[in-house]
């Protein structure tokens, strides 16, 4: 595909012949030719040219079993290097955690409101980094986890007091602890 320069290539062959002449009649012929005439004997270097070669055409079904040939190759060179790594390489575990991510369970994440990333649990801040950033130069979000609501009320009852019919229905470890609730009740209900 492209422009090429045409090149050539001269192969250079000596014929062993006595010497090379060639006899023929003159241009210029006396005033009573054809009954006399004149030759010319022309003796010199005989030099034979023999041109031989191909030119390149486009063929659409070639071009297609290269591609074709081309990715296969691609592909199985690629498969090969991964499966060598990843199962009989003495790095297969370093190997497998550069090629793959695993994710967590987003069911058990809780989402930051700010940027919308997904976070685990453990996290009491934000570790959410936007799109094509690296993470080890872009500082995280940082924004606070959201309190859930049977955590706010939990911090009520603490402040005042607690106490009350929906507070042991919702919280069974506390009802033991309920003063109005004796312990053979609360052995009972254990």
């Amino acid at each position: 595909f492209g422009y090429k320069p045409v090149r050539y290539h001269y192969v250079v062959n000596e014929l062993l012949l006595p010497y090379v002449s060639r006899t023929a009649l003159s241009p210029v012929q006396p005033g009573d030719y054809p009954r006399t005439r004149t030759y010319e004997n022309r003796y010199g270097v005989l030099i034979h040219f023999k041109v031989s070669g191909s030119f390149g055409f486009f063929n659409p079904v070639y071009l297609l079993l290269m591609l074709t040939a081309a990715l296969a190759l691609t592909a199985t060179a690629s498969t090969a290097t991964d499966l060598f790594f990843l199962y009989v390489s003495d790095q297969r575990d370093n190997f497998f955690h550069l090629k793959y991510e695993v994710s967590p369970d987003f069911s058990e994440l809780w989402r930051c409101e700010k940027c919308g990333y997904f976070n685990s649990e453990k996290s009491d801040v934000c570790q959410g980094i936007p799109k094509f950033c690296c993470p080890r130069s872009t500082p995280i979000c940082g924004h606070p986890k959201k309190k859930a609501e049977h955590d706010e009320e939990e911090d009520d009852d603490e402040e005042y007091g607690g106490g009350g019919k929906d507070d042991i229905s919702e919280h069974p470890e506390r009802d033991s602890n309920h003063p109005g609730q004796s312990s053979a009740s609360a052995a009972a209900s254990a």
